[in-house]
């Protein structure tokens, strides 16, 4: 059995983990900058030997475990680890994130942390003296220190603006990123729900012109608009769609974020793009037809409780409910059964009915019915980064094939009610742009293909018939080219929907026409 004191483990293992996450760098300066972090992290081990030995052997394999896996994702798919993507995690489904597991992940997680972590309570520890720990520890220390003043770091008061070069060696060394990541999305987390919490209603300046309509949102997940030929795809993704009358889609649509928690939040609420990490503003536009009579069914294979709450719903037929009762695996198709029943069982009066997919989130190929592989080869594991790009995009304009399947299906069954229907995606996805994969990316640095999403308005005959919507649908081959992001939804959703409000701004309202 091999024998090493706990100063020497705990360097061995520090340097094992930078080692490795060079693998992810980019640059001799993102080692650079990550030593210091390094030489940190080896005196927070020498301080967990406090515990125990067997505490000891316990944390430096969960360090060793998770920097394996968050490392393979860094160097994988040009991911990066920021507390949006952990806020995610926590408020969002977590099988979604299981599902991108892939044999080269564990593959990697077996050679570079199961086989260390078996290896590690092999060794045998032994003592070190106080005085060697604190030699050590304060050696560490003014190294650190002699590191900081060479990369030119300067104190900042709190308040100010803090050091880039902070963030960016905590970026550079997992696993210490993830904690970070996921103590920022704790706070953000509690403060979300606080920020939700006493929101009310000003229901003073509600007015609704309508007695009887059907008001179907349509919450895509991660599908690009540059991807539906109904807005200029070299490929037939939109065979259904485009034959449908009284449909208009916004070719030059964008997101305001990258992520499906934060995208919600520009979506329901009046809050702005440029109102970036501002609190949610205001209530969410369901809580206004709610205060105006309408019922709300919401049905969704995701798993947003935490918002769900906050929009007042009705009635909702969750995830785990549909996946169990339709076996169809997590498809959007699982959710026609229950949108056709709640259409059929429509006689009339206020409905708002809130359908959240899954759209063409990764894994792709798991999105697909067989009738929605039209374009082929495709790529049939979950590491994308294994397939040819023309496989990868084959599977992703699939999933689009997918989702004009299912807005046609919905789209037929309201055909004969006074209804209209809005669909959006949440945000867009990279596909290997640059070696950028999926999404999430930091809003200020992400690539336009994670903002680059479909907005479609359908309206059904007798609802276009209404005076004054026949004003606005004849000037929408003209407004669908207008340049929109997420800050028309919510005041345009409203105003399509003949509600009147002081919250509605106009220019963001695209039926101001009628």
């Amino acid at each position: 059995m091999l024998k090493l004191n706990a100063i020497l483990l705990s360097f061995v293992i520090s340097f094992y983990i930078l080692l490795l996450n060079t693998v992810a760098y980019h640059s001799i300066k993102d080692l650079y900058y990550a030593i210091p972090i390094a030489i940190l992290f080896f005196i927070l081990l020498l301080i967990f030997r406090i515990f125990g030995k067997f505490v000891f052997k316990i944390v430096i394999a969960t360090f060793i475990l998770f920097a394996s896996i968050v490392i393979f994702f860094k160097w994988r798919y040009n991911v990066t680890i920021t507390s949006d993507i952990i806020l995610s995690g926590l408020i969002n489904d977590k099988s979604l994130t299981s599902e991108m597991a892939s044999v080269s992940l564990v593959i990697w997680v077996i050679f570079t942390a199961l086989i260390p972590i078996v290896l590690l309570f092999k060794v045998k520890i032994y003592k070190n003296s106080f005085k060697q720990y604190f030699q050590y520890g304060i050696g560490s220390i003014l190294l650190v220190l002699f590191l900081m003043y060479l990369q030119g770091y300067k104190y900042r008061a709190k308040g100010q603006i803090r050091d880039y070069k902070t963030i960016y060696a905590l970026e550079n060394f997992s696993p210490i990123d993830l904690f970070f990541a996921y103590k920022k999305a704790k706070k953000d987390l509690k403060i979300l729900k606080s920020d939700y919490k006493n929101i009310k209603v000003d229901k003073s300046s509600l007015v609704s012109k309508y007695k009887d309509s059907l008001i179907v949102v349509v919450i895509g997940e991660t599908s690009r608009g540059d991807r539906f030929s109904l807005n200029g795809y070299k490929k037939n993704t939109n065979p259904n769609l485009s034959k449908l009358e009284n449909l208009y889609s916004f070719k030059n649509a964008k997101s305001c974020d990258t992520l499906t928690v934060n995208s919600m939040h520009y979506i329901f609420t009046k809050r702005e793009c440029k109102e970036f990490n501002s609190a949610p503003k205001g209530v969410a536009f369901t809580r206004e037809f709610k205060a105006l009579g309408y019922k709300i069914h919401l049905y969704t294979l995701q798993t947003l409780n935490a918002f769900y709450n906050y929009l007042g719903y009705d009635k909702m037929v969750g995830k785990y409910r549909i996946i169990n009762e339709q076996k169809v695996g997590t498809k959007d198709i699982a959710l026609l059964p229950y949108i056709k029943k709640d259409i059929e069982n429509y006689k009339g009066g206020k409905e708002l009915l809130i359908i959240h997919t899954l759209g063409s989130h990764q894994t792709y190929i798991d999105r697909l019915a067989n009738s929605d592989k039209q374009f082929k080869p495709i790529c049939h594991t979950a590491d994308v980064k294994k397939c040819p790009k023309s496989e990868l995009d084959n599977t992703f304009d699939d999933t689009i094939i997918a989702v004009d399947n299912f807005l046609t299906e919905t789209i037929n069954m309201l055909k004969n009610k006074n209804a209209m229907l809005v669909y959006f995606s949440d945000h867009g996805e990279s596909l290997g742009e640059n070696g950028v994969y999926f999404h999430g990316a930091p809003v200020k640095t992400a690539p336009k293909e994670q903002f680059n999403v479909p907005i479609i308005f359908w309206f059904s005959n007798e609802y276009k018939s209404k005076e004054e919507y026949n004003s606005f649908t004849q000037n929408f081959n003209y407004l669908k080219d207008k340049n929109i992001t997420h800050d028309y939804l919510y005041h345009s959703i409203l105003g399509c929907s003949g509600i009147k409000s002081k919250d509605i701004k106009e220019n963001l309202n695209l039926c101001k026409g009628k």
